[in-house]
């Protein structure tokens, strides 16, 4: 659940939680059953955007100890202040999102129970996945519970679903979880994430292909995909999303100097083996994009090997199915 619906404020805001049950401004859980009735009969999954880090930012004095307190026993129900982080650690670093946001203990039960239920109740609206907002923020050990809960949740939901809700599916419906990774210099501590955890949408490599089309030597694209696959193959990848379009609002930006090196870095991921590729909404029309999914889906899962031709010329063969230059 989230903040009343206001045209007036910025996205984002909205978007803060206020508390795990289905249903908002938006709609009601079976909206959200319809929603997903729909797009199943297009063979199309419903991935949710779950946010369990933080709750919205309370409304009081935040330097007002008993204000502050007061709220996050009354707000956030059924959590009351000791769910929640303190808001400075020891040496008087910020413990919450951003500074404002109220960060949960997800290490504590009775949140994990509030939040293992809401997974269920989603999965019981037929939806097909799960992406963790700032997902690095989760120790690995809680994190792999949490992979466990959406599991379990998926299962369960699929044996008591009505039959109607898939009997046109092409195919049956797999169960998708992903993490957003936003460290950008640990690189360690983000391939072993991928590695125990599971499938991340990390900034990493968005970030230095950003860096390849800015300095147009694209021979650094001949192991991309190898170094991809390092961290884990079937990662989220994307050259813009909605935090960096608006690289005034975000801190998370990656920078493409030209529109076109985004357009043509995004074909790149649809032409490589590795990587499941995110494609954003104001790039979805583009005629080479459309051409490079094509491409992709022909290709299916047949590796790929990069050939550099000159610096400014890079091609991507699948053995046998065909070859993109770029």
């Amino acid at each position: 659940n989230s903040r009343p619906k206001d045209n007036k404020v910025p996205w984002w805001y909205q978007y803060q939680p206020t508390s795990f049950t289905v249903g908002n401004c938006y709609g009601t859980s079976d909206d959200l059953k319809s929603l997903a009735l729909a797009a199943n009969k297009l063979d199309i999954g419903i991935i949710v955007d779950v946010c369990f880090n933080f709750m919205a930012e309370p409304d009081v004095n935040l330097n007002n100890e008993k204000e502050l307190f007061d709220a996050l026993d009354t707000c956030y129900k059924p959590f009351t202040r000791q769910h929640f982080k303190p808001r400075k650690d020891d040496r008087g670093r910020n413990n919450w999102f951003q500074g404002q946001l109220p960060c949960l203990r997800l290490d504590l039960p009775d949140v994990q129970t509030v939040h293992f239920a809401y997974l269920q109740e989603l999965a019981n609206c037929g939806v097909t996945g799960f992406r963790f907002d700032c997902g690095g923020w989760f120790d690995p050990k809680v994190a792999a519970m949490y992979y466990t809960a959406c599991v379990m949740s998926f299962r369960k939901a699929s044996a008591e679903l009505s039959q109607t809700l898939f009997e046109s599916l092409p195919k049956p419906r797999n169960l998708i979880v992903y993490w957003e990774l936003t460290e950008r210099r640990n690189l360690e501590r983000v391939q072993t994430f991928c590695e125990t955890i599971g499938p991340a949408l990390e900034y990493m490599h968005a970030d230095k292909l950003a860096h390849i089309f800015a300095t147009n030597d694209l021979k650094k694209l001949t192991h991309f995909d190898i170094e991809l696959g390092l961290l884990n193959p079937a990662n989220v990848t994307f050259t813009v999303n909605h935090d960096t379009y608006n690289s005034a609002q975000s801190k998370l930006s990656v920078k493409f100097a030209n529109p076109k090196d985004a357009v043509l870095a995004t074909c790149f991921l649809l032409a490589i083996q590795h990587g499941q590729p995110l494609i954003f909404c104001a790039q979805a029309d583009d005629p080479f994009i459309r051409e490079a999914i094509q491409f992709r889906k022909h290709c299916c899962s047949i590796p790929s090997i990069i050939i550099q031709c000159s610096p400014n010329v890079v091609l991507v063969q699948r053995k046998g199915r065909g070859v993109m230059a770029l």
